[in-house]
């Protein structure tokens, strides 16, 4: 919160995720070893991937100069390493032109950009939501899929801009695939926002929203610091998994701090890689004053 009270609100929020299909993690494995196998080589990989777009976004200013960020990393359930990252960049204008400008949530062209129309496709595409998917809750989608179509991008009134995502019978793209044996549609309102540049230069799922108020402050930097999830477990000696339970009694029990941490979040402690990052550094001030009193 000291960032946006000296920088204001952030611009761009970044959702940057592993990619085991990467070919610098594929051509490290020996044969018959898969990404799981080598969580040592995945989490390099992320890190020197990771490096390099915080130094195309922000030395090379490729979204014009940025003045302060803030970075997190996490673990998805299945173990793969993933960033969220928070950029303030100055001297843009807050528009739904200036919106198209960054994010897009569009299925591309394949006769035109037939690369990014493959990535789109592999990555950036929310399942078909339904009672069995994990972000299915009371009978919809927790993420709001699918979206509703627009013709324009515009500015909504929870914070966040609604993109533009035009209807086959606008000129919109439809791309269809097998899921779970059977035969699915997918049109613009199951896309993911993305990035066209980043999409093209890392192939992995990254998800970019622009911030469209300040509202959304509060939100994203809790978000991005939650910590890690919590639940109230239990081993019981008819089950070799560990299950929630919901009963517990054993009031004891109950305060038992547990977390699992998974092979690649081990590794990456072990290897001393940092969870946090923010720029400029924040330093309390009343504390500095103390000690130069002291002096």
């Amino acid at each position: 919160m000291a960032i946006v009270r000296r920088y204001g609100k952030p611009h761009l929020f970044l959702t940057f995720t592993c990619n085991t299909q990467w070919p610098e993690i594929k051509s490290s494995l020996f044969d018959g070893e898969t990404a799981n196998d080598r969580p040592d080589i995945v989490c390099r990989v992320f890190r020197l991937k990771l490096q390099d777009m915080l130094d195309v976004i922000v030395k090379k200013q490729v979204f014009g100069p940025v003045v302060s960020h803030v970075r997190t990393i996490e673990f998805q359930k299945r173990g793969l390493p993933h960033a969220h990252m928070l950029f303030v960049i100055t001297g843009r204008q807050h528009c739904w032109q200036e919106v198209d400008r960054y994010v897009c949530a569009e299925l591309p062209d394949p006769a035109v950009h037939r690369q990014l129309h493959d990535i789109v496709v592999g990555c950036m595409l929310h399942g078909v939501c339904g009672p069995g998917s994990t972000c299915y809750s009371d009978g919809s989608c927790s993420k709001g899929y699918p979206k509703p179509f627009r013709r324009q991008t515009a500015m909504g009134e929870d914070s966040y801009p609604l993109y533009r995502r035009r209807s086959p019978e606008d000129g919109g793209q439809t791309y269809a695939k097998y899921v779970r044996g059977q035969q699915t549609r997918y049109d613009n309102r199951w896309v993911v926002p993305y990035n066209a540049y980043l999409l093209l230069r890392y192939n992995a799922h990254i998800n970019v929203e622009y911030c469209a108020s300040v509202k959304a402050v509060k939100y994203l930097y809790k978000y991005i610091f939650k910590g890690h999830d919590r639940a109230v477990v239990a081993i019981t000696p008819h089950s070799t998994s560990l299950t929630v339970d919901d009963t517990v009694s054993d009031e004891i029990s109950q305060y038992v701090d547990c977390r699992y941490i998974g092979a690649m979040e081990a590794v990456w402690r072990i290897l001393h890689f940092p969870l946090h990052d923010r720029h400029p550094a924040v330093q309390v001030i009343w504390f500095r004053v103390i000690l130069i009193i002291c002096k």
